[in-house]
């Protein structure tokens, strides 16, 4: 599995404003903006990319991967690039 923050740019003054139509409206985007995203890239057929506003854990990336996920893949080893495990158990 591939995880990876996505730090966010410098907005311009115009993109300050034009963000701010979204605070309410659309609060994970205006978030990610602000903030950056999460990224965790699984590879697979289900749930294959989870995107998250913000700098996340591990823990929040892979709380997000569904119940499908685990049932389908439950046979599967799955390592991060730095070779740890990768399992529902160790949440």
């Amino acid at each position: 599995m591939l995880l990876a923050y996505i730090a966010p740019r410098e907005l311009t003054p115009k993109d300050s404003i034009e963000i701010e139509k979204y605070k309410e409206s659309d609060s994970d985007y205006y978030k990610g903006v602000k903030e950056g995203w999460t990224i965790l890239v699984t590879a697979m057929k289900i749930d294959n990319v989870v995107v998250l506003p913000g700098g996340r854990t591990r823990k929040e990336m892979l709380d997000k991967l569904s119940i499908e996920f685990w049932e389908e893949y439950k046979d599967y080893e799955f390592r991060f690039l730095d070779g740890s495990v990768v399992s529902k158990n160790n949440l």
